[in-house]
């Protein structure tokens, strides 16, 4: 989860939120419900309580590779070679459980064929068994 980046205002401390369209969303919803004198004070500090920005994945928008980069010179190319491992590693074990299941498909076929050749052999020496006791 990131938070927009936000500047601090030296005369008030006010924090100044990147126009992300939540104010006219505010306005509609609860700019009826306050007294106009305050609905902009209110609707503005609403809005720097709620602003959030998420993304999710091994790589951060590009917005602030810059900003890891300003901070760690070499960070940005760090980023992306952990990105590039990560999905070489997870390739890597998608490979092998798909190898496991069908290696584990492959025992269970060759246990079902051993049972199956085990019940014919004792069907056909029970048969037998069962013939030699009519005749006599």
């Amino acid at each position: 989860m990131k938070k927009p980046r936000a500047n601090r205002d030296s005369s008030d401390n006010a924090i100044e939120v990147p126009d992300t369209g939540i104010q006219d969303k505010l306005e509609r919803e609860i700019g009826p419900l306050i007294q106009n004198g305050k609905r902009k004070e209110i609707i503005s500090r609403v809005q720097k309580v709620i602003a959030e920005e998420h993304f999710s994945g091994p790589l951060p928008p590009p917005k602030y590779l810059t900003d890891y980069e300003a901070i760690l010179p070499g960070a940005a190319e760090r980023i992306f070679l952990m990105a590039e491992k990560a999905q070489i590693h997870s390739a890597e074990m998608d490979k092998i459980i798909v190898q496991a299941q069908i290696d584990d498909q492959k025992r269970g076929m060759n246990y079902g064929l051993a049972a199956l050749l085990i019940i014919l052999t004792m069907a056909a020496y029970f048969g037998y068994c069962a013939i030699n006791l009519m005749n006599l």
